[in-house]
């Protein structure tokens, strides 16, 4: 791969793992500092920080799934997905 090419992939990776870093930084310090379903208000009636656990997809779809029906789904659309991306 030409350098030049390898520069360009640089810049989008490098924003990409900011964000990873930030938003896995963020999710320990909440985890490390609020009881479960705690609250914070951040800005007064407008917007609180909330501990609250996802074991679902996106948005909580499939959240309450008794099964593990959801972490198999979300594995092979994930899968897919990446096949798609490569070929």
């Amino acid at each position: 791969m030409p350098e030049r090419v390898r520069r360009n992939y640089l810049w989008l990776i490098l924003p990409a793992l900011g964000v990873v870093i930030f938003d896995q930084l963020t999710k320990q310090i909440i985890i490390k500092s609020l009881t479960i379903y705690e609250t914070v208000p951040v800005i007064q009636g407008f917007f609180n920080l909330v501990h609250v656990r996802n074991k679902g997809m996106a948005f909580g779809i499939m959240n309450d799934a008794k099964s593990n029906s959801g972490t198999w789904l979300l594995l092979a659309m994930s899968s897919v997905a990446i096949v798609l991306l490569l070929v």
